[in-house]
């Protein structure tokens, strides 16, 4: 069986023609913070709260009842 990922956007690895460094730098940080997920800190009744956004890399779940022969099973991010 095979759990499959769909694909959001398309991925900067290079930046491209003309896109100046800053959008380049502000993009890649967005990618990244999409991928592997990000932290926030709010004040909540007076003391700071952290809570953890999950990226795309991390959140994927496999549901409980595929755990048996878990050898058998592929995750593919398109």
């Amino acid at each position: 069986m095979t759990i499959r990922i769909p694909k959001v956007k398309n991925l900067l690895t290079a930046r491209p023609e003309g896109m100046d460094f800053e959008t380049y730098k502000r993009l890649r940080k967005e990618q990244k913070d999409m991928l592997h997920g990000w932290n926030q800190t709010v004040m909540e009744g007076g003391k700071p709260v952290r809570y953890h956004y999950p990226g795309r890399l991390e959140g994927v779940r496999i549901p409980p009842e595929q755990y048996t022969n878990s050898r058998e099973f592929q995750i593919v991010i398109e």
